[in-house]
Order: C-alpha cells, then structure tokens, then sequence
C-alpha cells in the first residue's frame, strides 16, 4: 500500500487512531518513504489541527475580558458538556 501511494499512505497512517509513537515507529521502519513525503504527510495531517488549536488558544485567553467569539464559546460550553456526558 505505501508503495503505491506513498503520500496518502503516510497521511493515513496519521489520521489512526494508533499512538503518535506507534504510527513514527511505522513510518520510520518503512526504508522506500522519502522524507519529504513524510514531511508532506505531517504537514497535511497537523497543519490543520495547529491552526485550529491556536485559534482556539487565542479566543480562550481572551475568556476574562469579555472580547471571545460568541460562536467559541458555545463551541466550548458544548465539548465540555459533552466530555462530562459522554
């Protein structure tokens, strides 16, 4: 399969539900994937999530003064009530 497809391979890997280590481990064991296709694979799979996390950083250390997004905090009243529900 990664010969194949390498790069959609990689972000597959990824994208499991496998420990961060687990899945470097099975990476870097494979010796035809090109660093920068493994470069490529982490930068689709994490560029979203480091954006959104700072996003989300960022709105969250405005909490005590008033100026978050409306729209961030119902998002974060709903995961928090989902994380204690469910």
């Amino acid at each position: 399969m990664i010969t194949s497809n390498p790069l959609r391979s990689t972000v597959l890997i990824r994208m499991s539900v496998l420990p961060e280590l687990l899945k470097n481990y099975i990476l870097a064991t494979y010796g035809d994937l090109q660093l920068p296709t493994f470069y490529l694979g982490v930068l689709i799979h994490g560029g979203p999530y480091s954006i959104l996390w700072s996003y989300l950083g960022s709105e969250l250390g405005k909490g005590g003064t008033g100026e978050m997004n409306p729209a961030v905090k119902v998002g974060v009243g709903l995961f928090g009530i989902l994380g204690l529900v469910g």
